[in-house]
């Protein structure tokens, strides 16, 4: 057989490569060739045939693993995104507007003070506030954002300070009637 005449599945260097990089040509080619050894062409089969096996029982695995995953964080997310808007008071001018999206979780912290927190994973919002016995009015709301201090806002301060719980999401009205004439909301959403 001259080199003219030599099938590609019968150069070997070839068929190895196409093993490796897309063996179900590479294993065509193994079979069709005149120039691998059986026993070889066994042996390849085999080794394949193992490593497609031990693949899929892998991504079995880790697909169970991921969908348990998710089960726990939906457990422990109260709300899924936040969002935050900043406006002028008087003109209702909106300064400043983010979306954040992750778990939030909502925990009373202290039930006797009724204390509630909520967070997400990272700790880099925090939300803190304080009910009393009307749950539509507060005390105080601490707001912090990232490594800032927290903003704290104070009834007893001067700031109008409202919370509104209603189709499942979480809503913080809040302002300063003195100096900022800046008023905030901060809304947590399924």
């Amino acid at each position: 057989m001259t080199q003219e005449q030599k099938k590609w599945y019968d150069n070997k260097v070839l068929t190895n490569i196409l093993l490796i990089v897309f063996f179900p040509v590479g294993l065509y080619a193994l079979w069709k060739s005149n120039t691998i050894a059986k026993w070889w062409k066994i042996t390849a089969t085999i080794i394949i045939g193992l490593i497609v096996i031990a693949n899929i029982g892998d991504g079995t695995k880790n697909d169970v693993n991921s969908s348990n995953s998710t089960v726990e964080q939906e457990k422990n997310c109260s709300y899924s995104k936040v969002e935050i808007k900043a406006f002028r008071v008087g003109t209702d001018e909106l300064l400043d507007e983010k979306l954040i999206n992750g778990c939030f979780e909502k925990k009373i912290v202290d039930e006797s003070l009724g204390l509630v927190e909520i967070t997400n994973e990272s700790k880099t919002i925090k939300v803190s506030y304080y009910i009393e016995s009307d749950p539509k009015v507060l005390r105080f709301l601490d707001v912090k954002i990232g490594e800032s201090e927290p903003s704290r806002w104070r009834a007893n301060q001067g700031h109008d300070l409202f919370i509104v719980e209603k189709d499942g999401d979480l809503n913080f009205i809040f302002g300063d009637r003195k100096k900022s004439k800046i008023k905030g909301t901060i809304k947590f959403m399924k």
